[in-house]
């Protein structure tokens, strides 16, 4: 029984952490338009791979409520509900689904392509969903939303889902969590 015990703090201290981890990301911002530039997507990522698909979202719905309830650890230091229910809250929203499909290409044994296919996956739909809720609440076709809140992105993206992947691997490689 004990070793189960430490396995379950282990799992509540590691959700904790990829959480702040994730908060931290978003202190990690260049001002661009409506939509800043933050490292948050890189450690949704990583929260997925670390934790698999049923903690990694886990970490993402604690921030989301912290943020939420008011502690200041969306991008730039915004918090409240309204910053889930304006236009950026379509990105925040699907860092829940990102950590998931992230999740789901952890694992020992997972061949790099699925992990690479499942994570750039993630984080494509984090722009897209984004991007799309971005023109519902600005009242802007889609197309305007698109080039507004997914192209300028996209190069980011490609670079901080590869780092997410390397970094995760060399975790991995070197044994650092092992939450089994």
């Amino acid at each position: 029984m004990l070793k189960q015990e430490i396995l379950t703090i282990k799992r509540i201290v590691m959700v904790a952490f990829m959480s702040a981890c994730i908060a931290f990301g978003a202190f990690v911002v260049i001002p661009f338009g409506i939509v800043p530039f933050s490292l948050q997507t890189l450690f949704v990522s990583l929260s997925g791979l670390i934790l698999g698909f049923y903690y990694g979202p886990i970490a993402v719905i604690l921030y989301l409520f912290s943020g939420s309830i008011g502690l200041p650890i969306f991008a730039s230091g915004t918090a409240g509900l309204g910053i889930l229910l304006g236009p950026t809250g379509g990105y925040l929203f699907a860092f829940i689904l990102s950590s998931f499909l992230c999740g789901l290409a952890s694992g020992k044994g997972t061949p790099l392509f699925k992990m690479i296919f499942l994570c750039f996956l993630a984080d494509a739909l984090v722009l897209l969903i984004g991007s799309w809720r971005l023109g519902v609440v600005l009242d802007i076709p889609l197309l305007q939303a698109f080039s507004v809140g997914l192209i300028p992105f996209t190069p980011a993206a490609v670079v901080k889902t590869s780092l997410a992947i390397v970094i995760y691997r060399s975790i991995r490689h070197n044994k650092l969590f092992d939450l089994k």
